[in-house]
């Protein structure tokens, strides 16, 4: 008699463990909005100096919590950021330029945006320097050939 009263009890524990997993669970949707761009050494630049030389001159790190873009104004086009716009997570961004051949700096203001939140980074390069060329000098000497 104890069989027949207990294997209902446990069909009815275990039937109910299963119906109660099956229920959608409701957690409210959570909005990623974390968002930083860091330098190599961990700080949140705000400004960076790039060589006239040009080439590949700060690396940046992107840290999004949803996709992000970049965003240049028209005559900062002689910058590029590669790559220009991401996915959540860490991405990093290589900021390059062309060799700066006049005698003034140039400025870029760069935009990072992720969803509602921005950061910008100024740039700056610097101006062309001249470089100028010592001739080598050379002696010579004399030896007496016997």
């Amino acid at each position: 008699m104890k069989r027949i009263f207990i294997l209902p009890l446990v069909c009815c524990a275990v039937f109910s463990m299963f119906l109660a997993s099956c229920q959608e669970e409701k957690f409210p949707e959570i909005k990623e909005t974390s968002f930083s761009v860091y330098a190599e050494d961990g700080s949140e630049p705000t400004s960076a100096s790039l060589s006239y030389e040009g080439g590949v001159c700060f690396h940046l790190i992107v840290d999004a919590g949803q996709d992000w873009s970049v965003n240049l104004a028209p005559e900062s086009d002689w910058i590029m950021i590669n790559p220009s716009n991401g996915r959540k997570g860490l991405t990093d961004v290589y900021v390059s330029a062309g060799e700066n051949t006049v005698k003034s700096e140039r400025n870029a203001k760069v935009v990072f945006t992720c969803g509602d939140k921005t950061q910008t980074i100024d740039f700056v390069q610097d101006e062309f320097v001249e470089q100028t060329v010592q001739p080598e000098v050379v002696e010579t000497v004399k030896a007496d050939l016997l």
